[in-house]
């Protein structure tokens, strides 16, 4: 269990950072990214006043964080998880699912957020763990992009 969860702050970037690089090494992602790449990503997102996050840490050690941005809406606004990353070690620990509840129980209320939602591989194991923790595929909605992946 972690020892602490709290709001992430500026100062953890580099710290978020370094758990994020772990993370998107790894299959399926297998992505390879620099702290200059991992380190700007995150402080474009942290560096705005709708970005929301927690991170997790265990004896002083950082082992996974979650952030993302609200964005307003009709009723309300909504949150958009931007990333969310666990270490190795500490993934299929429940560490995650306990992230995502702390999360939205601070920005509910705070931040009137009726709703969460997130993009992910189709047929991932991210998405089996996300619709274990409650999230489901919109029978509504599609994603269309432009540019070198589809992603």
């Amino acid at each position: 269990m972690s020892d602490e969860i709290r709001p992430i702050v500026t100062q953890d970037v580099s710290v978020l950072a370094r758990i994020f690089k772990e993370c998107f090494a790894a299959p399926p992602w297998n992505e390879a990214w620099s702290d200059e790449t991992a380190i700007r990503r995150l402080s474009q997102f942290m560096g705005t006043k709708t970005c929301r996050g927690v991170v997790a840490f265990e004896a002083e050690r950082a082992v996974g964080f979650v952030l993302g941005q609200i964005e307003g809406w009709v009723d309300g606004n909504l949150f958009l998880v931007q990333d969310m990353c666990v270490v190795s070690d500490r993934q299929r620990s429940g560490l995650g699912g306990r992230l995502l509840e702390w999360l939205p129980r601070d920005i509910e209320s705070r931040d009137r957020v009726t709703g969460t939602y997130l993009l992910t591989d189709a047929d991932s194991t991210a998405e089996a763990f996300y619709r274990g923790q409650g999230f489901q595929r919109s029978g509504r909605k599609v994603v269309l992009s432009t540019g070198r992946r589809d992603s």
